[in-house]
């Protein structure tokens, strides 16, 4: 059952069914440690600053690990990537794909059917979620593009955030000796965390956090500051394959 504070905290699973392709880069430790761990960062730390920390952590350049993320819309719509103000975004109809750098925060524009059946003269509402990249994928060399992080967005998350609330989703990879091979193709399972829990331990505890996505319904305002479509980190439609 959804929780009626104003902040919904979600957790979402990605079904890992090749095991021996999803090698991850070392991150925080996991199972019996991660209990006992303390973790400074949760769902209240603003956006870019747990996907900093995860580069800080790998001792990487940021800016040249790319990671193909799939936005995928409960209906037709159109996803839209920014960089920032003054490059030109990636406009997709849904399910929407770019290649986006570990440890950066993006701006992301939803343009959905309108679910209000009252607003009639409005046909398409916009919704501005941000994602942060905090872990990446090792797809075979030269096939990064087939191994995106699937961001399923379901209708009641969308309505949720139409009605002003927030919602906050975590991807996470599981283990791949506890994934099952039969379910690799269904919509990635989704768990509702209590407002009180810390999202990325819950996260942690279960998996590999991957990606965070938070969304309201903040809408972009005609003179709105440029910061808010991004800092000009790299975005692309295709990845280049990273050196190993």
């Amino acid at each position: 059952m959804l929780t009626t504070f104003s902040q919904t905290i979600r957790v979402s699973r990605v079904l890992c069914g090749f095991g021996l392709l999803c090698g991850l880069l070392l991150g925080t430790p996991r199972g019996a440690d991660a209990q006992e761990r303390y973790y400074p960062l949760d769902q209240a730390t603003p956006p870019g600053v747990y996907g900093a920390w995860s580069g800080w952590q790998q001792q990487r350049q940021m800016p040249q690990l790319l990671q193909a993320v799939r936005v995928i819309l409960p209906e037709e719509g159109t996803v839209i990537f920014y960089s920032s103000a003054r490059h030109k975004p990636i406009v997709q109809k849904s399910p929407g794909q770019a290649a986006i750098a570990f440890g950066q925060a993006y701006r992301l524009e939803l343009r959905v059917p309108n679910p209000n059946i009252y607003e009639r003269e409005i046909p398409e509402v916009s919704l501005y979620p941000t994602i942060e990249l905090v872990d990446v994928l090792h797809p075979p060399a030269g096939r990064e593009d087939e191994f995106p992080i699937p961001v399923s967005i379901t209708q009641e998350e969308l309505e949720m955030a139409l009605e002003g609330r927030m919602v906050t989703k975590v991807i996470y990879l599981e283990p791949a000796k506890e994934s099952n091979p039969l379910t690799i193709h269904q919509q990635n399972p989704t768990l509702n965390v209590a407002p009180n829990k810390n999202v990325i331990e819950e996260a942690d505890r279960r998996g590999r956090p991957m990606l965070v996505l938070r969304m309201g319904g903040r809408k972009a305002a005609p003179d709105e500051d440029p910061s808010f479509f991004g800092t000009g980190a790299p975005l692309s439609t295709t990845v280049i394959p990273r050196t190993r």
